[in-house]
């Protein structure tokens, strides 16, 4: 499990190297096809390792437009327990995302991904009491 997230972080920065970082909403969309790594006998892009082995057991995106782009390749070395966290831990180098990320070990993955949980959230979520009406904004 972390062997997957650890090179999907590589295949990322290796992309952003080779093809440099897309300046496009349309070159977002292709990016992650047009870079793709041998791993034992299978050949897979990063959207196919996002997809089709990191988040295999996972929900589709809802969007109409995703169930025609999205990948629908099977490797046998998918994973196969879907964790929440993972939404958290793959970090495709876009603004939104954390600037840093870790190098995950199998010896403490869930320590890990519970960290990184906690840091997006707190990097991404602002909590602010309205103090006259009692509201809580998110």
């Amino acid at each position: 499990f972390p062997f997957f997230l650890n090179l999907y972080h590589i295949m990322v920065m290796h992309a952003f190297l080779v093809l440099g970082v897309p300046d496009s909403a349309f070159k977002w969309a292709s990016f992650f096809n047009m870079i793709s790594y041998q791993c034992s006998d299978e050949i897979f892009s990063l959207t196919e390792l996002e997809h089709s082995i990191v988040r295999a057991n996972m929900s589709s995106p809802s969007q109409f437009v995703a169930k025609f782009v999205l990948p629908k390749s099977d490797y046998d070395f998918a994973l196969k327990r879907s964790d929440y966290r993972i939404n958290f831990a793959l970090n495709c180098g876009s603004l939104s995302n954390p600037k840093m990320v870790p190098v995950y070990r199998s010896e403490t993955i869930n320590e890990q991904l519970d960290a990184t949980v906690r840091n997006y959230v707190k990097q991404s979520v602002k909590v602010k009491k309205n103090i006259g009406g009692g509201n809580v904004l998110v």
